[in-house]
């Protein structure tokens, strides 16, 4: 299993996005990490990438929204 996560700036939960496939999670990853909007880094602190095999979590690739 796969996740994509997104650190929130204030006191809000973190956002957490699941997928079977890898492709479908860097799909999503990249969706954000391409994208210049000046909105996600009031929103959000960084994003994460990471492999889920029960208790064991991988992070594969992180992004600091600036």
């Amino acid at each position: 299993m796969y996740t994509v996560v997104f650190r929130r700036t204030n006191n809000e939960p973190d956002e957490i996005y699941y997928y079977n496939e890898y492709k479908d999670a860097l799909y999503h990853y990249n969706l954000f990490k391409n994208d210049n909007d000046p909105d996600y880094k009031d929103m959000y602190i960084s994003m994460e990438l990471n492999i889920e095999k029960r208790v064991f979590s991988l992070k594969i690739d992180s992004f600091i929204f600036k």
